[in-house]
C-alpha cells in the first residue's frame, strides 16, 4: 500500500517535466514548418497544360501555360515582362501555377515571367512570341517617292522591315497597330510586305498604278459621259488628295462613264482595275456594277457602304480580259437612286 502511494507521488512529479518536453517538441515543429513555408518561390520549367511532361522553350501570346517549380503558393502575382496576369486566370499550388498569358506584351519575343509570393520573387527568362502580323489595309493606295503611307493592322511590335516589292522603305513611325513609311525611290506597282520577328505578311491589295485615269483630275484624252445623273469633280470628300468625283443620281440605274479618245489603251501588262467608292445616305448594301468597253454582261458588282471609303481591285479576267480599253463604267445596279463619290481610278 505504501509502495503504491509512492509511485503515484512520483508520477505527479514527472508530469510537469513531460509537459515541458512535449511543449518544446511542438514549438520546434512549428518553427520548422514556418521556416519551410517562408522559402522564396522557385521556377524550374514551363509546359503546356495538355502535355505537362514536355518543357517548353517558348509559348505564344494568349496561351495557357503551366509554371512548374517549388513554393509557388500562395501566389501574389504572375507578371509577364511588366504585364500582370488577371487574378481570375491564375490557379496555384505548391509546385505549379496554371496561368493564361496576356494577349499583349511589350516585346515580340523576350518576355520574362516573374512570380511573387509573400515570401519572395523569382524571374524566369522565357520567350513568349507575339502572333504573326495582321495586315488590314494601307492608305493612300498610291503615292510618289518620299510620300508617307500608313499601314494598319496588328502585331507590328518589333517590325524589322517594310518592302514595296523588293525595295525596303524607311520607317518613320511604328506601334503595335500602325506603321508609317516613306515610299522608296522607284517603288514598283506591287504588294507591300511587312516583316516582324514572328512572321511575314503581304498586303491583299496592290500599291500604285500602271495607268491612272483619275486622281484630282481626269487624265488627258479621256471624257466623261454620265447618264441618269450627273458627275462633278468636287472638294467635299476624297480618298486621297482633296478632290473626288461625285455621282448624283437623277433616278435609278444611272452611272458614271469615262471614255478614251482614240487610240484605245493597250491592256497588255495590266492585271486589273482599281478604284475607291464612298456611299452617301441610304446606300449601304447597294450595288455598283463596273464594266469595260460598254460590255455590261462581263461586269463585276461591288457593294457600297454609307459614310465609308472602300478600295476595290478587280482582275481583268473578271471583266472579260479585254486586250484594249476604251471606256470604264460604274453603274448603280440596285434600282436605287444612289449618290456616291469615286476616287483613284486606274489600272495596276
Amino acid at each position: 500500500m505504501k509502495r503504491a502511494e509512492n509511485k503515484k507521488k512520483y508520477n505527479w512529479l514527472y508530469l510537469p517535466l513531460v509537459t515541458a518536453v512535449i511543449a518544446c517538441m511542438c514549438n520546434a515543429c512549428k518553427k520548422e514548418s514556418k521556416a519551410t513555408d517562408q522559402i522564396p518561390p522557385k521556377i524550374t520549367s514551363i509546359s503546356y497544360l495538355q502535355d505537362r511532361q514536355i518543357d517548353l522553350q517558348s509559348a505564344n501570346y494568349g496561351e495557357w501555360i503551366l509554371i512548374k517549380g517549388d513554393n509557388l503558393a500562395p501566389v501574389g502575382t504572375v507578371d509577364f515582362n511588366g504585364v500582370k496576369a488577371a487574378d481570375s486566370l491564375i490557379y496555384a499550388d505548391k509546385n505549379t501555377i496554371t496561368v493564361k498569358i496576356p494577349t499583349d506584351l511589350p516585346d515580340p519575343v523576350n518576355n520574362p515571367i516573374t512570380v511573387s509570393t509573400p515570401f519572395g520573387t523569382v524571374t524566369h527568362q522565357f520567350k513568349i512570341l507575339q502572333p504573326a502580323p495582321l495586315f488590314d489595309t494601307f492608305m493612300p493606295v498610291w503615292g510618289g517617292s518620299g510620300d508617307a503611307i500608313t499601314l494598319l493592322g496588328d502585331y507590328f511590335v518589333g517590325v524589322e522591315g517594310v518592302f514595296f516589292g523588293a525595295l525596303q522603305a524607311e520607317i518613320v513611325e511604328k506601334d503595335k497597330n500602325k506603321i508609317v513609311v516613306k515610299v522608296p525611290q522607284g517603288a514598283p506597282v506591287d504588294k507591300i510586305k511587312i516583316v516582324t520577328p514572328s512572321g511575314v505578311v503581304v498586303s491583299e491589295k496592290t500599291f500604285g498604278f500602271k495607268y491612272l485615269l483619275f486622281a484630282e483630275a481626269i487624265a488627258s484624252g479621256w471624257w466623261s459621259g454620265p447618264w441618269g445623273g450627273t458627275t462633278a469633280v468636287v472638294n467635299e470628300e476624297a480618298r486621297t488628295g482633296s478632290l473626288a468625283i461625285k455621282f448624283t443620281a437623277a433616278g435609278t440605274w444611272g452611272g458614271a462613264k469615262y471614255g478614251k479618245n482614240a487610240p484605245d489603251v493597250d491592256a497588255a501588262g495590266f492585271t486589273g482595275i482599281k478604284f475607291s467608292l464612298f456611299g452617301l445616305e441610304g446606300t449601304s448594301g447597294k450595288k455598283v456594277k463596273v464594266y469595260l468597253n460598254g460590255v455590261s454582261g462581263k461586269g463585276y458588282e461591288v457593294f457600297l457602304k454609307e459614310g465609308t471609303w472602300q478600295d476595290f481591285e478587280i482582275p481583268l479576267y473578271n471583266l472579260g480580259s479585254p486586250n484594249t480599253i476604251n471606256t470604264v463604267t460604274l453603274q448603280e445596279f440596285s434600282g436605287n437612286p444612289s449618290n456616291f463619290y469615286i476616287d483613284d481610278i486606274g489600272f495596276y
